[in-house]
Parts: structure tokens; sequence; C-alpha cells
């Protein structure tokens, strides 16, 4: 799991140096984090403690009944993104980069 969750952050750098994309960026970046709580609570969760493994088992369930909406959420701003790239006539800059 560290692994992969140090592997998407350093794949949201090599893309923020290869293009500037803010919202795949953005993507990389929070699923990365995403990974890496997860992969800190289930550290926890090892303990023998039982209080910080309901804790943490409680926080884990409430996280993985997140993920479902990060997927939508991310594949409508993909979606809308994709609608706002046109390039305009007069050579401006497409809608999505004007911030």
């Amino acid at each position: 799991m560290y692994i992969l969750a140090f592997s998407l952050l350093i794949g949201f750098l090599l893309l923020h140096i290869w293009e500037k994309r803010r919202i795949i960026n953005g993507m990389v970046l929070t699923a990365g984090i995403f990974l890496l709580v997860i992969a800190v609570l289930l550290q926890l969760y090892a303990f023998d403690n039982q209080i910080v493994t309901i804790v943490t088992s409680a926080i884990l369930l409430l996280l993985l009944s997140l993920l479902p909406f990060f997927v939508i959420g991310i594949a409508i701003m993909l979606i809308l993104n994709g609608t706002n790239m046109v390039k305009k006539k007069d050579g401006a800059l497409p809608t999505c980069c004007r911030c």
C-alpha cells in the first residue's frame, strides 16, 4: 500500500513537471494522500490496543464508504473538463485555463 501511494505521489510530481493540467495533478495527489492515510490507518489497526482498533476501523469504514463518491466526482470533473478544452478561434486559452 505504501509503494502504491508513493508511486502516485511521484506520478503527481512527474505530471506536474511534464504538463500543467491542474485537474489531473490534483486527482493524482488526492489519490496518493488518500492511499497514504489508509496505509497509516491499516498500520494502526494492527496494534493490540482495543480502543485504537475500534477507532481505526471506524475511520477506515468511513473513508472506504466515501470512495465511490470520490470516483464519481473524478469522472464528472474529467467529463466537464473535456467539454471546456475546446480551443477558441481567436487564439485565446481554453476556459479551464483562465483562472
